[in-house]
């Protein structure tokens, strides 16, 4: 169910949840300082509790009114509003479902016009991880969401996201970050601002950090640095079986498949926003299987060879990589 800006403004002051857009993906929104209004965000995704929410303003200044600032914070904000998220220790008044018991919370300033007029409509931080099951791949328009929860939620419609993979989570030390997920901004971002970028603690809790993530419904299988052993080999695919090829910069598949590509023209910004589109419509069109390549690990190609590990389930595992393989080849 489609709603209005005053609608969703509505809905989420009368404790209630509310898709809504972003410049990343559409997030599943709650008032932040209500936690039971919170709690209807982790049964709807049926999200682990252990697994923190970001919290959503409309500024910086708004930010510092829930958070202990780190120095850096500032040098920061220049990327604000936009695709990142900062995690950094808050001053008591957020609750705990949020932070997961954590001393720490997430803070973004996103910058879609929409989502931003309805942060100052409603002068409250609001929660708003995906808007998915947990695991599944994230929204990056409004069909997604009602496909994915069938038309049970309002969602607040702003279009297909600009960007297209959630944003960059980081530590905020005193003068460093630590990237906990990545995203559009990378390290070469935070060390041309002049901060370092140190390793993260194993200990950091944030959200987007579950082992197999943004899934979707077909079976995605990586090929990567097994692809050329396997080329090697006699290979055929069952006839019955409906293959999609994740391409990119023209990139041919080893055997009959539909070819997607998520760039042509090898524009990792253009890819990063077809990842998720793509995986949505495979399931739709109902693929046996979808079998990907790493895009440039440069970039926001980072980000979007995480989310393919993620989906895969591999995380660059070269044994299951094989044993993948075999499987999609010898059905």
């Amino acid at each position: 169910m489609k709603v209005d800006l005053n609608t969703a403004s509505d809905i989420l002051l009368s404790g209630n949840i509310v898709a809504i857009p972003t410049e990343t993906v559409y997030g599943l929104a709650a008032d932040a300082l209500n936690p039971d209004a919170v709690l209807q965000i982790f049964e709807a995704k049926k999200r682990p509790r252990f697994n923190p929410l970001i919290c959503h303003l409309p500024d910086v200044a708004d930010v510092k009114k829930y958070c202990h600032p780190p120095a850096c914070l500032e040098v920061l904000a220049s990327l604000w509003p936009g695709p990142l998220t900062i995690l950094m220790p808050h001053n008591g008044s957020i609750p705990s479902l949020v932070t997961a018991g954590s001393s720490l919370c997430a803070f973004r300033v996103p910058s879609h016009p929409i989502a931003l007029e309805l942060l100052k409509k409603v002068r409250r931080p609001l929660a708003a991880p995906s808007a998915n099951k947990s695991g599944r791949v994230s929204p990056v328009n409004a069909e997604m969401v009602e496909r994915e929860f069938r038309g049970s939620l309002p969602v607040l419609d702003g279009g297909q996201c600009s960007v297209g993979l959630e944003s960059t989570i980081v530590l905020a030390n005193e003068d460093s970050v630590s990237i906990l997920r990545n995203g559009k901004y990378t390290a070469l971002d935070f060390e041309n601002l002049g901060l370092k970028v140190e390793p993260p603690a194993e200990d950091i809790r944030a959200p987007g950090q579950m082992l197999r993530h943004y899934a979707p419904e077909v079976p995605l299988i990586l090929l990567t640095v097994e692809r050329k052993r396997v080329e090697s080999e006699a290979m055929h695919v069952d006839a019955k079986s409906k293959i999609a090829w994740l391409g990119f910069r023209g990139s041919k598949p080893p055997f009959d498949a539909q070819v997607f590509e998520l760039s042509q023209s090898g524009d990792l910004h253009e890819a990063a926003r077809n990842l998720f589109f793509y995986f949505d419509r495979m399931a739709r069109e109902r693929f046996d299987y979808i079998v990907a390549e790493l895009v440039p690990e440069e970039g926001i190609g980072l980000a979007i060879n995480d989310r393919l590990r993620r989906a895969a389930d591999m995380e660059g595992n070269v044994q299951n990589e094989r044993l993948s393989a075999w499987r999609i080849m010898h059905v």
